[in-house]
């Protein structure tokens, strides 16, 4: 039997370790987006790439590079089980935004976030005297532009006493909280796949 190696980030490090032939490596990710990375030469130096569904597959498929030496195989979302079982919640008429943006990117071709107009998204929703937000931050927010995490305090300490706001933990697994909202605020990332598995509406 031969032993796997599952990669679930792309990282400048991961060759040192492809270079063991004896294992399979599979680039397994962390999450279904529509991001430069998710689909990219790198990934040609890997015996397979295990995709969530045909839309990734699709995302290689139509890229302008041969890609026909990777294994594409496509092995679902068991994490979205939970999601589909319990999607229809009483939370849903009640007016519950939770705000995802995602990381600024590794460099300004794969900036996709939102985070800079955090101020305006929370001001936009709480113009609204019933509706309160949670803020869910990607961790790496902030790791090339360190202004981003200023900002993101500035505005921690604007709303430190309003009870609408809320700053949530990244310790609690996403598919655990998900229900607990009824709209979401998501930029191109892996989590509009798993709000979309909650059938609530997306902005």
């Amino acid at each position: 039997n031969t032993s796997l190696a599952l990669y679930p980030i792309n990282s400048m490090h991961n060759h040192l370790f492809v270079r063991l032939t004896k294992l399979r490596h599979v680039f397994i990710g962390h999450g279904d987006s529509d991001k430069l990375s998710s689909a990219n030469k790198v990934l040609r130096m890997f015996d397979e790439v295990w995709c969530s569904g045909q839309a990734q597959v699709d995302r290689f498929l139509n890229q302008d590079f041969n890609c026909s030496s990777l294994r594409l195989r496509k092995v679902g979302r068991p994490g979205l089980k939970t999601l589909l079982s319990v999607r229809e919640n009483t939370v849903k008429e009640q007016m519950k935004f939770l705000y995802l943006p995602t990381w600024e990117g590794s460099d300004e071709r794969w900036e996709y976030s939102s985070i800079s107009n955090l101020e305006n998204i929370v001001d936009a929703v709480l113009a609204d005297g019933k509706a309160s937000i949670g803020i869910r931050l990607h961790p790496f927010i902030g790791r090339r532009s360190k202004a981003l995490l200023e900002k993101v305090k500035q505005v921690k300490n604007k709303y430190s006493s309003n009870t609408r706001v809320e700053f949530s933990s990244t310790e609690v697994p996403l598919v655990k909280v998900l229900n607990d909202y009824s709209y979401f605020i998501c930029d191109v990332s892996s989590v509009v796949t798993e709000c979309l598995a909650v059938n609530h509406h997306i902005f």
